[in-house]
């Protein structure tokens, strides 16, 4: 089975929430029987994983207006669901 390379289309996506907040932490999560062939950076893990590294960080990136402002940044800016946005 062919698929885009995960951390490669994270970049993107990172890079397009970035371009509407100063603010973002991005994880990439595998699943299932996946196994790395070289060592991944802390944002990049497998299973539960994820848990540990949002845990990870103490202070809040945003308060609760600003997810809220968030929210809508991304809602207002998300473009039509066509075969073009999904590949």
């Amino acid at each position: 089975m062919s698929f885009q390379n995960p951390l490669r289309q994270n970049f993107k996506h990172v890079r397009a929430i970035e371009a509407m907040l100063d603010v973002i932490h991005s994880v990439v999560v595998f699943t299932g029987d996946s196994a790395f062939k070289t060592p991944m950076p802390p944002n990049v893990t497998a299973g539960g994983g994820y848990v540990r590294y949002i845990r990870s960080f103490k202070t809040p990136a945003l308060s609760e207006e600003q997810v809220r402002q968030a929210i809508a940044a991304i809602e207002s800016g998300r473009l039509a669901a066509t075969w073009g946005t999904h590949w």
